[in-house]
């Protein structure tokens, strides 16, 4: 938010209060928060988030907040302390595991948005992707561009499940 350092909770939500006021003001815009990999937040400041959504002018929220998490954040969310918290969240949504045809789909969307117009993955490496990521959308994303990295030092036009084997040894760690 680019705001200064304060020594103390109320000095600090004072200054993020004023700020989103002023956003409104300037902007005649809704603020929104987005907390990325939130279910590494500190339970501390998770526990501090419900008071920046009572922030309200006029009966109309400036603040939104989005917290996007791995599905650990789920479960801490459910945790007694934060039912101030979960208790604001109207909307929740979890992305389930992608099977082998949304697998597919999703490769090759994400291959076409990224200006590709071939066909750049064969079937068997795009099932061995499925299999291998178990379908998590950010393991297929790792996974798949080791693939297209494997590829091009082999001076291959197609992904198949050869590279996809190589891709997969080395992405280990990261498949877990």
């Amino acid at each position: 938010m680019g705001l200064e350092p304060r020594a103390t909770f109320a000095a600090l939500f004072a200054s993020i209060s004023q700020h989103i006021e002023d956003l409104a003001n300037q902007h005649k815009l809704r603020v929104v928060l987005l907390l990325d990999e939130a279910h590494l937040l500190p339970m501390q400041v998770l526990d501090q988030l419900h008071i920046l959504l009572n922030f309200q002018r006029d009966s109309k929220p400036w603040l939104s907040i989005i917290l996007v998490g791995l599905p650990e954040l789920r479960e801490i969310l459910k945790r007694n302390v934060l039912q101030s918290l979960t208790g604001r969240i109207a909307i929740r949504v979890h992305l389930p595991p992608l099977d082998a045809d949304q697998v597919k789909q999703y490769v090759r969307h994400r291959m076409t948005a990224a200006g590709c117009r071939r066909e750049v993955f064969a079937e068997d490496g795009l099932l061995l992707i499925s299999k291998a990521t178990g379908g998590i959308m950010r393991r297929i994303d790792v996974l798949a561009t080791r693939c297209l990295e494997l590829a091009a030092q082999g001076k291959s036009n197609l992904v198949d499940v050869t590279v996809a084997e190589g891709a997969i040894r080395d992405c280990a760690e990261a498949l877990l």
